[in-house]
């Protein structure tokens, strides 16, 4: 009967979630950007006209390579065309309608070699088949958010069992609403449903109660794999996620098994992190005639602090744009993630008295998720501040509006109880 209640519940969130998919086409791609915001060095580009546009139009090129009928040389990684601009729907409605033109523009780049590309290779096989035309790519961006919606939905399912039928449909509107959540999961660059499959994997595996380790090892592994063949951005922030679920029943049913699996998860990790290296090494060697390991690892170390300065930046100001973003969003009307924070604040203020040790546990973690990959790469984050609305939307938005829920309704139950005279 639990199983059941387990499916309906999956059912009814995946219908509710359909919502995150209306939101996320209806929102702005600038949505995000707060008053005086200017993500250096390409604010007018890729702030104020195009929120991402620029990390986009990478796998923008492959797909159009595929759906023009251009050989790709370079058949493992990404595309810089030399007129990117080009790559926007309302500026190729300016170019001429020339064949050879449009092969032009696309030719006349580079390769970018810092990722093998599996998203762009899934991407373009879906342009083909559906007949998507050069400059157009409504349906495969909808694709996206459909599959990010789908996976967040078993997210949401396993909330709703832990924390509560308020939790639950708090968290939901967390996913509605979240500019990190709305705005990546229609880009195809950073394919967002990425990120979640892992996460929702281990959720699946938590509400089923799959014991055995073997079969979480097997069923985790080829979702990391996958994720990582499309870049090794936001890492360490995934990977925490990803635990969360096994951390949860840890801290607070003590459930040592569950220790376990997580030490099954951090070996799943491992394994797809050095498979994908070593293919990404390999396949830069057919490529390119170098090293993999070298040109990846140098171009971690190239988002330092040190940098910063030739590069005109101040970290403290970089800290400051993030807190003013948009957190959450409806139609162009924000919540600061600084107002978002003071209200999560608040809540546990006024409920001070009734939060366990456990509970404390278990936002902090979700707390240090998101930000291990500031910790792990603070000058990725600090040069782009628009990435922090995403990182921090998972786990800690998701999983912290939970906690906040559950902990306000307990306070207002207990309250409720305390006043009410006997009968």
């Amino acid at each position: 009967m639990q199983k059941f209640n387990s499916v309906l519940n999956l059912f009814y969130l995946i219908c509710l979630i359909s919502l995150f998919v209306f939101h996320g086409f209806l929102l702005s791609e600038n949505n995000a950007l707060p008053f005086f915001y200017k993500d250096y060095p390409t604010y007018e580009n890729n702030g104020k006209k195009n929120f991402d546009m620029a990390s986009e139009s990478l796998v923008l090129n492959r797909i159009d390579f595929a759906v023009l009928d251009i050989e790709y040389k370079h058949r493992f990684h990404l595309w810089r065309a030399g007129n990117e601009k080009a790559q926007d729907g309302e500026s190729f409605e300016k170019e001429e309608a020339d064949i050879s033109n449009k092969k032009i523009n696309l030719l006349n780049g580079y390769p970018y070699q810092s990722q093998i590309g599996l998203h762009s290779w899934f991407w373009s096989f879906m342009a083909k088949g559906f007949g998507v035309e050069y400059g157009n790519y409504r349906l495969i961006k909808l694709m996206s958010v459909l599959l990010c919606s789908f996976s967040l939905a078993f997210v949401l399912v396993w909330i709703k069992i832990e924390f509560g039928n308020i939790a639950g449909y708090s968290a939901l509107f967390f996913s509605v609403f979240s500019t990190g959540f709305a705005l990546f999961s229609s880009s195809l660059y950073w394919a967002a449903f990425l990120f979640i499959l892992p996460i929702a994997a281990v959720c699946v595996l938590s509400i089923l109660k799959v014991e055995r380790v073997w079969v979480i090892f097997l069923v985790v592994t080829p979702f990391l794999f996958m994720k990582f063949l499309a870049g090794y951005e936001f890492i360490t922030v995934l990977g925490l996620a990803m635990a969360f679920p096994y951390i949860f029943n840890f801290i607070n049913f003590s459930e040592k098994a569950a220790l376990k699996k997580d030490v099954v998860l951090v070996l799943a990790s491992a394994l797809a992190f050095v498979g994908s290296l070593l293919l990404y090494d390999k396949l830069f060697r057919l490529d390119f005639s170098g090293s993999g390991f070298e040109h990846i690892f140098g171009r971690s170390e190239s988002w330092s602090l040190s940098s910063f300065g030739e590069k005109g930046l101040n970290p403290i100001s970089q800290v400051v744009k993030i807190s003013i973003m948009n957190f959450m969003d409806v139609n162009g009307f924000g919540i600061p993630l600084l107002a978002f924070l003071g209200l999560i604040v608040g809540i546990l203020i006024y409920t001070r008295n009734i939060i366990t040790k456990r509970d404390y546990l278990g936002m902090f973690y979700v707390l240090f998720g998101s930000l291990s990959w500031f910790i792990v790469q603070t000058g990725h984050m600090l040069f782009h501040p628009r990435f922090a609305i995403f990182v921090l939307a998972f786990p800690f938005g998701l999983f912290i509006t939970a906690y906040t829920s559950r902990l306000l309704e307990t306070y207002l139950q207990s309250k409720k109880m305390k006043w009410e005279k006997p009968v």
